[in-house]
């Protein structure tokens, strides 16, 4: 009971967040009187001992915490006045991501505008130029048309930006350094391998997906491997699970192959510069191999979402407007919950088809190696059918080839990756070694790019669904919930 109660008080601040995020405006007085009502009505209802209306009041409570955590990240209105006036603003910058082959977005906070100070810190995001290069921490003078943001919650941004470097940093920052990780693998990347393959990499490894071509995203779209690029918690537990596979192929004992996965993980996350996706994407990639090694995936929900309600304390917007941390999440969440389902239908399908071809047994060492491709299967499966929704909300295309091409192409992954951040590693003793080890990180991108260019060509590949609205996909997840509520209930869930 007390862990179902945990996991109604998750869900209830997670709908609290989603609720707030769709409202044009915080309404305070609301919120809180929402919150001082389930308070009352939850002490009330507990004194008489009606526990199913106290456990009531206190979600509606946890709910208002929810509301009001959101609305404290509105985009502030200090800036209101100067919307589509030109200004000047100083600023220190606070990230920056690659935007196309030639452009990075750099994130800036300032309190001040046209030299006049602000109430509050206001973040600015600025389009411009990949070189010459900017540091996490520099100061700048930027010129510019200050514009709303692009969508609820984004930062104000600087259209036509005139920027001028006052000072460059010095400070010994986490983000500084990770930053500047991020920059020097980019440029490792480039030198070891041609385009687009080298932007292909810097997807598998960074989850930059701005400078691929036009043309291999809209592949990409067409076949249902656009998370290849997203560097989700569904593609590093593939990598986890591929090294503890190795590592348990050499006789090294199980929990010891563990540890040391996740040890990776944790490193690879530090290394590729340890940006807020890396970080939510390793935890979601270390919560399913927790998962895997406890055996009873479907018990660790609560722990999933945990985690995803602790990420959007830190950062409320990601629930709603971060189509990366959506996709990681659910498709993790359905390695934990939906893929136990699928297991248990392939298991039936199969005692039927034994039974029909007579089979009283089949040999050990066959099972062992169809596993592997019946695992990747499954949770791919699995994996789809948690993002399907999103995907056609955001994008309003169904991919029907997906899932053939997440199995042709997902095999290669861990192996693209693993090698290719060697090639990576080992250029910074070597250019001519880590290119030599780069040409066999190329072959193996080559063919998931000819397999995605394959899948895509098919004219019935993809469908178009337009018109998939933010009620549709409430309703197609609740839809979900109950259903994978209900096959659990009936024992239809076992361990991969």
């Amino acid at each position: 009971m007390p862990s179902a109660i945990f996991l109604y008080a998750m869900l209830a601040f997670l709908a609290g967040v989603g609720v707030e995020s769709f409202l044009a405006r915080s309404f305070w007085f609301l919120i809180i009187a929402v919150a001082c009502a389930g308070f009352l009505a939850g002490i009330i209802a507990y004194g008489k001992k009606n526990y199913v209306v106290a456990l009531a009041g206190f979600l509606i409570v946890v709910c208002a915490i929810g509301m009001a955590r959101m609305a404290l990240v509105r985009a502030p209105a200090i800036a209101d006045e100067w919307k589509d006036r030109s200004v000047e603003v100083s600023a220190e910058i606070s990230a920056i991501s690659d935007w196309g082959l030639d452009a990075i977005r750099i994130d800036v906070d300032t309190t001040y505008i046209n030299q006049q100070p602000l109430a509050k810190m206001l973040a600015v995001r600025i389009r411009t130029n990949r070189y010459p290069e900017y540091a996490i921490g520099d100061e700048l003078l930027v010129r510019g048309v200050l514009k709303s943001p692009l969508r609820p919650h984004d930062p104000f941004y600087l259209s036509y930006p005139a920027i001028e470097r006052v000072r460059e940093s010095e400070s010994f920052t986490a983000a500084r350094v990770f930053g500047r990780v991020r920059n020097v693998l980019n440029e490792r990347i480039e030198a070891i391998m041609p385009e687009p393959h080298a932007s292909l990499l810097k997807g598998l490894l960074l989850g930059e997906k701005q400078s691929l071509p036009k043309d291999f995203t809209e592949e990409l779209k067409r076949s249902g491997t656009s998370h290849i690029v997203a560097l989700s918690g569904y593609n590093i537990t593939i990598v986890g699970r591929s090294f503890m596979a190795l590592l348990l192929m050499v006789t090294m004992p199980f929990m010891a192959s563990f540890w040391l996965a996740v040890i990776a993980i944790f490193g690879f996350v530090l290394l590729t510069g340890a940006s807020a996706s890396l970080v939510r994407a390793g935890i979601m990639g270390i919560l399913a191999l927790v998962a895997e090694r406890e055996g009873r995936m479907y018990r660790m929900t609560n722990a999933l979402i945990f985690a995803g309600a602790v990420m959007v304390m830190h950062d409320p917007t990601i629930l709603r407007f971060d189509v990366s941390f959506q996709l990681s999440f659910l498709a993790t969440l359905g390695l934990v919950v939906a893929a136990p389902v699928y297991a248990r239908a392939m298991h039936r399908v199969m005692q039927i088809v034994r039974s029909y071809q007579k089979i009283t047994r089949v040999p050990r060492d066959n099972e062992e190696k169809s596993s592997g491709f019946k695992t990747i299967l499954i949770e791919t499966l699995a994996a789809q059918t948690m993002v399907t929704p999103l995907l056609l909300y955001h994008f309003g295309t169904f991919s029907l080839v997906s899932p053939f091409a997440n199995l042709v192409v997902l095999i290669s992954i861990p192996y693209a990756m693993g090698i290719g951040f060697g090639g990576v590693a080992i250029s910074f003793v070597s250019d001519g070694l880590g290119r030599v080890v780069g040409y066999v990180a190329w072959a193996l991108l080559e063919y998931q790019m000819r397999a995605i260019s394959f899948f895509a060509a098919f004219s019935f590949a993809a469908v178009d669904i337009p018109g998939f609205s933010e009620g549709m996909l409430v309703v197609s997840y609740i839809t979900l919930a109950v259903l994978l509520w209900r096959w659990k209930k009936k024992g239809n869930a076992v361990s991969l």
